[in-house]
C-alpha cells in the first residue's frame, strides 16, 4: 500500500497560524479560563481537540479576531450550564 499525500486546500486555514492552549488564550485576552471555556461553549471561539490529547486547542487567528472585534467582553457567565 503507498502512503497518498494530501494535497493542500485552496482557503487559507484557520490554524495557518497556530495553536494556543485555554491558558494562553485566556491570558491573551486578559480573561479567565471559564471565561475561554464558555466562549467556546456558546460558539465564539472556535477549538479543535488533538488526537491524544485531552485538552482543546485555539486557533491563533481566531484569537486575534475575537480580540479585535472585543467579544471576549460580551461573554454571558452561565454559558456553560
Amino acid at each position: 500500500m503507498s502512503a497518498t499525500a494530501i494535497a493542500p486546500r485552496s482557503q487559507p486555514s484557520i490554524v495557518a497560524d497556530g495553536l494556543v492552549t485555554v491558558d494562553e488564550a485566556a491570558d491573551f485576552l486578559r480573561i479567565s479560563r471559564s471565561s475561554v471555556y464558555n466562549m467556546m461553549a456558546v460558539g465564539l471561539l472556535p477549538s479543535v481537540r488533538i488526537p491524544g490529547v485531552k485538552s482543546r486547542r485555539i486557533p491563533l487567528a481566531a484569537l486575534r479576531s475575537v480580540a479585535a472585534e472585543g467579544l471576549a467582553c460580551s461573554v454571558p457567565q452561565s454559558a456553560a450550564s
